[in-house]
């Protein structure tokens, strides 16, 4: 078996740390406007965007070296929230790009998380292989498409349409959890995803439900407007968020789009092959492409496969030896119990004791093996998971589900 994976112990004079403006700004937005290619102006604004508090600093010997945002997500795996730390914005000065400090900095990063109790953690990389060092493995997809208005058919709805306000963001969260909870890997939005989605680039998009007679929310919508050239100066839109509660609400939405086409000719949108939008149409007619695909990491394996959701109506028990040189409580023999859509892991005392009917991987592999990503078997072809036939299919049809994506960007 093959693991990309290698320690990365913690070295003398080396220190992660808080950001403080007084010390780091000046290097900070140097650093920030380098990997965004933007102006330095634009890096200060982003730090205010991402916050202040959530932004850590690796020094050595008191000089900032590199950076990077932790951010507090969740995501749905397996029908259930899962707690999550997302890590962007990460930078390493030009001086100190040698010796392994982006190593250092990603090590010293999930050493907090884990400390911090969160089960995974999730981003999306430069260099994918840099990150499978780290224990980093592809989860899912983040699709981009377009689609002509004139492919949106005629629609009426007696759903009331109006401008969202702050007070429906309580009714906006529940329609995303029963919607996360059918779709694999996507995002149990944040206070820190909300703005981005709603406020893209500092500005407000616009945001619009479709409520019934009774006032309750049956789905909503945000998008941003802009003039193109390329469209004869007609507008194109960019579909930030599209949410249906029911049938009802999805026609809602659709008629409002619909509503908009004398204007718009294209939309565009992040919206994945399964989402209700694209089977609702009637023809085939979106240009759609893998954008980018998203890692995760499993921090805490234990708490990680108690917090996702199985199969319900399947049960089953599977031993997991993990492999992880990177975090070391992690390493060794874990016990899974599945039971009527929920799981419990423990560690295995002695196991030298126990079967040999088990999968062996390592933190990367099971990554791939928890979202539903892979199976078993072709982590196995890809030499990252041995086992026994049975074993391996055991693992597969408790981890089995749709295929993960990511609507959102971070």
């Amino acid at each position: 078996m093959t693991s990309p994976l290698r320690a990365q112990p913690a070295r003398p004079g080396w220190q992660l740390c808080p950001y403080e403006a007084d010390r780091h700004a000046a290097q900070h937005r140097e650093v920030i406007a380098a990997i965004f290619s933007c102006e330095l102006e634009e890096a200060d604004r982003w730090v205010g965007v991402a916050g202040a508090e959530k932004i850590r600093v690796l020094e050595q010997d008191g000089e900032y070296a590199a950076t990077a945002v932790l951010m507090p997500m969740a995501q749905f795996h397996g029908g259930r929230s899962v707690r999550t730390r997302g890590v962007a914005g990460v930078g390493v000065r030009p001086e100190y790009r040698r010796d392994g400090v982006g190593s250092l900095l990603m090590a010293e990063i999930l050493r907090e998380v884990e400390a911090q109790g969160e089960a995974l953690s999730i981003l999306y990389a430069s260099t994918t292989k840099f990150y499978r060092g780290l224990g980093y493995e592809i989860a899912g997809t983040h699709y981009a498409a377009r689609l002509e208005t004139s492919y949106l058919p005629p629609v009426r709805t007696e759903l009331e349409i109006r401008a969202l306000t702050e007070d429906d963001r309580p009714a906006m969260q529940e329609i995303v959890r029963a919607n996360g909870r059918v779709m694999p890997g996507h995002m149990d939005r944040c206070d820190y995803l909300w703005p981005r989605l709603l406020r893209p680039r500092g500005k407000p998009a616009q945001a619009f439900g479709v409520f019934d007679d009774a006032g309750k929310l049956r789905g909503f919508l945000a998008f941003t407007l802009a003039s193109s050239e390329a469209l004869d100066d007609f507008q194109a839109m960019e579909l930030r968020v599209f949410e249906a509660a029911d049938a009802e609400g999805l026609r809602g939405l659709m008629a409002l789009l619909r509503s908009h086409h004398s204007m718009v000719r294209e939309i565009s949108t992040t919206l994945p092959p399964q989402s209700p939008f694209w089977s609702w149409l009637p023809e085939q007619r979106a240009r759609m492409k893998m954008r980018e695909q998203f890692l995760i990491r499993l921090v805490r394996v234990g708490d990680a496969l108690a917090q996702r959701g199985y199969p319900v109506g399947v049960s089953g028990e599977l031993l997991l030896e993990v492999e992880d040189p990177v975090l070391p409580d992690n390493h060794g023999l874990w016990h899974l119990r599945v039971r009527d859509g929920r799981g419990s892991a423990v560690r295995v005392a002695d196991p030298d004791q126990a079967s040999e009917d088990r999968v062996r991987l390592d933190a990367g592999a099971l990554a791939a093996l928890y979202s539903g990503h892979q199976s078993a078997e072709n982590l196995a072809i890809l030499d990252r998971a041995q086992g026994s036939p049975e074993a391996l299919a055991r693992a597969s049809g408790l981890f089995v589900g749709r295929a993960p994506t990511c609507p959102e960007m971070f």
